[in-house]
């Protein structure tokens, strides 16, 4: 199993991610009605799916919320941290919620018990599945049954969860983590994979002239991390080219005496950018090969003159 998305009235309310069987997801302040319908969608890791719904959802029996608390929330009022975390109001695309019911590291999956943990990740998703902000890590989970917390970054070691994580520099992440109950057994390790890139881009825009009515652009570009995704090439502010292979570059066909600015934007895999200007007269090279025109057709009347003259 890979994920089961759960949905009211055909809204798409929540994802709760992890290896199952069992998936819960908390509607808080539910008003039952009898038209209003409940459909949960499993996902294996191929991608097949199934789906069970409830149509008829006024007569669903009304639980009470289990309390999750945070070691650095401990003085906060209980229901508000929970009611924050699990409301429908965080989008999948700024919040990650992993949900996961733990199974013990011992061949008796009943010495450890077992709980709920909430991992929640805080963040702006960009383009391609990467982060373009600091990722704020904070895990909740029921207090009167396990003592501690384990986390770790990557390979960094692990270290025992006391106040949530803030990860700003770029890079490729491996959050993980277990639980140890009160009985002192220990769960098997979750884990989750992020990627941050915060860093805009790096461009030059440089110019070469091919000949009297051609010059081309030329970006010169660097992303350290994500990568290049693509530059666009402006005339003027008017998109003229845009350009997703190396090299990147655009050449101008010169077609007026007026002098124009070319720009050139490039764009990480994220969506970061940055851009580079260059303003150019195009009169210059007109002007020059019309000169040119001129110089050759007034030594070609000397000549004919000269010619005449001596006929």
């Amino acid at each position: 199993m890979d994920r089961v998305e759960f949905f009211l009235n055909y809204s798409l309310q929540s994802i709760v991610r992890g290896p199952g069987p069992t998936y819960v997801w908390i509607l808080e302040n539910y008003k039952p009605s009898p038209y209003n319908s409940i459909k949960a969608t499993g996902y294996d890791k191929a991608g097949n799916s199934a789906y069970d719904q409830i149509l008829n959802s006024d007569n669903l029996d009304v639980l009470e919320s289990s309390i999750f608390l945070s070691d650095i929330s401990r003085k906060n009022n209980v229901q508000s941290i929970s009611n924050d975390i699990l409301s429908s109001e965080i989008g999948e695309l700024e919040n990650q919620k992993i949900i996961e019911k733990l199974p013990s590291v011992y061949n008796d999956e009943d010495v450890f018990d077992p709980t709920y943990i909430i991992v929640v990740n805080n963040r702006i998703q960009g383009k391609n599945g990467w982060i373009i902000s600091n990722a704020s890590i904070s895990i909740f989970y029921e207090s009167d049954r396990i003592v501690d917390v384990f986390y770790q970054i990557n390979d960094g070691g692990w270290k025992v969860y006391n106040e949530p994580l803030i990860i700003s520099d770029d890079g490729v992440y491996v959050f993980s983590w277990y639980a140890v109950d009160s009985e002192g057994y220990t769960s098997i390790p979750g884990s989750t994979i992020f990627k941050i890139d915060q860093t805009p881009p790096k461009i030059t825009l440089v110019k070469e002239r091919l000949d009297n009515n051609h010059i081309k652009f030329i970006a010169n570009v660097i992303d350290e991390m994500s990568g290049i995704w693509q530059v666009n090439f402006y005339l003027d502010n008017h998109l003229v080219y845009n350009d997703i292979d190396f090299p990147f570059e655009w050449t101008w066909n010169i077609t007026d005496n007026h002098k124009h600015t070319v720009k050139a934007i490039v764009y990480d895999m994220t969506g970061n950018s940055a851009s580079s200007s260059i303003s150019t007269l195009k009169s210059h090279s007109i002007q020059q090969s019309t000169t040119s025109k001129k110089i050759n057709q007034l030594f070609k009347n000397i000549i004919m003159h000269h010619q005449k003259s001596y006929m």
